[in-house]
């Protein structure tokens, strides 16, 4: 049985002791602005239906459904498989005791502690070098070609450009850090903002329709506010490539 970040309860009393403080929470908001239905992460009876040919969900399961799993199997039943944003709910307001002792084993006591006392990565990152980054262009040839890439006007047709923010470690790792990109904030963020919601869709990459010049991906990076240090990336099907890394001066990032 696998246990890694799954919690298993042993008897009737656990269950009631979680589902009646999930039911009594209803829907919140939690610390990072995230909308958080503890409820929903509860089990719930979802049988195969033959005629339908479709899985039912039957809603949570009965006292009497719970009870029989138990008597059955002796290593307890699965109450939750749970996520980093509920994880840092449960560890901060929850009350229920074998909860907080699983979360304990499961985040380590000295990052279960920084969880709670409000010292974790998402509550202390702060992003500087909000001002207009110093910009490096690095243009690359084509690759059937070899024809060079425009220093003025790039993509001379309508292309499809590929854009990438990565910042480089060392060469055993050589990306130490991949942004994903909000296509609805027009925003991109490092897994240190991962929790911390600014639209809705999230994707590794944004894709832009169109020529690009040098002046059109210097207002675009200088609008997303990317911290210093890290490598814009940008490809198109015909091979061209720009690499643009974005730095502050002496401002500390």
């Amino acid at each position: 049985m696998a246990y890694i970040d799954k919690t298993y309860f042993n008897t009737i009393e656990q269950y009631k002791e979680v589902c009646d403080w999930c039911h009594s929470q209803g829907t919140v908001t939690d610390d990072y602005g995230n909308i958080i239905t503890p409820a929903e992460y509860l089990p719930h009876k979802i049988e195969y239906d033959d005629e339908k040919e479709e899985f039912i969900d039957y809603g949570e399961y009965s006292v009497e459904d719970i009870e029989c799993f138990l008597n059955e199997n002796k290593d307890g039943m699965l109450l939750w498989s749970t996520d980093t944003i509920f994880d840092v709910y449960l560890i901060r307001y929850c009350p229920v005791k074998f909860i907080q002792d699983r979360l304990k084993e499961q985040y380590s006591e000295e990052c279960y502690q920084n969880i709670k006392d409000r010292k974790y990565v998402y509550d202390t990152y702060k992003r500087n070098g909000l001002k207009n980054p110093k910009l490096k262009f690095k243009y690359y040839v084509d690759a059937c070609d070899d024809v060079p890439v425009s220093r003025r006007y790039i993509g001379k047709y309508e292309r499809d450009w590929y854009i990438y923010i990565r910042k480089y470690g060392g060469h055993r790792y050589p990306y130490s850090d991949v942004m994903d990109y909000d296509d609805v904030a027009d925003y991109w963020f490092s897994w240190k903002e991962a929790y911390i919601p600014k639209g809705l869709g999230t994707y590794n990459c944004k894709e832009y329709f169109g020529t690009l010049s040098q002046t059109t991906l210097a207002r675009m990076i200088r609008k997303w506010n990317i911290p210093s240090g890290y490598m814009v990336e940008c490809f198109d099907k015909y091979g061209n490539e720009i690499n643009v890394s974005v730095n502050y001066g002496k401002e500390k990032y």
